[in-house]
């Protein structure tokens, strides 16, 4: 782990800072004339190379934070129909392939960390994205009882050893409001239809750091996937990766719904 968070450092944090500082320093030096589009331009190459590291800190950061137990999710009562449309808009490289289905009347809304959700949601998409050029596809529905992905990996714990926060159940939420007495949960699915992972590969993606299929490092630092899942299992919910029929993978949420809640609805994007 610690070679790893080095080799992160060392590379994946300080392009961006490079990049940045390359693009202010060309702004500042009178020798170059530039025009307004020139000027517009590398304000924007700044803008973008400062987004990204903000982000990998973000990742470095709340990695850090469910290691340490210090990260505690506030559970309320969340809409799918509310928090999948601010997932996809954080992911502009989705934007014109990424469908988000009419979410069924019957879905209630799921117990979460609204923030944290669609933080989870983003990721998914974002990674879909990054590894595919195929349509994306994003669905909620409901159901009950124990999901494959708790039996496929029931003992696994926390991805990379991820830990929930100690001083407060995930699963009980604030305000008042309870869980599903029928085990119901919100499943939302992130469906794309590129190369998939290999069976053999499913568990080691979750892991921190880890970049399978990656052909270079101007990704990320290898977290998004990690995070997700931890971030998920800190809201008491599961995370798991299944088949696309017909081929590609499909990323499911699964969060425990709110007992008695009314319906959430979602609009076609």
């Amino acid at each position: 782990m610690r070679t790893a968070l080095l080799t992160a450092v060392s590379h994946d944090l300080r392009a961006p800072l490079a990049a940045a500082r390359a693009s202010v320093d060309t702004l500042r030096d009178p020798r170059f004339e530039l025009s307004e589009t020139d000027r517009g331009d590398l304000l924007g190459a700044a803008g973008s190379s400062l987004g990204r590291l903000s982000r990998l800190v973000e990742d470095l950061l709340d990695m850090s934070r469910l290691q340490t137990g210090a990260l505690q999710p506030r559970l309320e009562p969340v809409a799918a129909g509310e928090v999948i449309p601010r997932a996809v808009d954080d992911v502009p490289a989705a934007e014109g392939r990424i469908t988000v289905a009419p979410i069924p009347d019957a879905v209630p809304p799921a117990l979460a960390d609204g923030a944290l959700l669609e933080r989870v949601l983003a990721n998914l998409v974002g990674n879909a994205a990054k590894h595919t050029t195929s349509r994306i596809e994003v669905t909620a529905g409901l159901s009950a009882g124990v999901s494959a992905g708790l039996t496929a990996g029931l003992g696994a714990g926390l991805a990379g050893g991820l830990t929930a926060g100690p001083t407060e159940d995930p699963t009980e939420p604030a305000g008042g409001d309870t869980v599903g007495e029928r085990g119901e949960r919100v499943e939302i699915r992130v469906i794309d239809h590129g190369p998939g992972i290999p069976a053999a590969d499913r568990d080691r993606v979750f892991r921190p750091f880890q970049r399978l299929g990656d052909r270079d490092n101007t990704a990320g630092v290898g977290l998004g996937l990690a995070l997700a899942r931890g971030l998920t299992e800190a809201m008491g919910g599961e995370l798991w990766p299944e088949d696309t029929p017909g081929g590609g993978l499909t990323m499911v949420v699964a969060i425990p719904a709110r007992s008695g809640a009314g319906t959430a609805k979602g609009a076609a994007r």
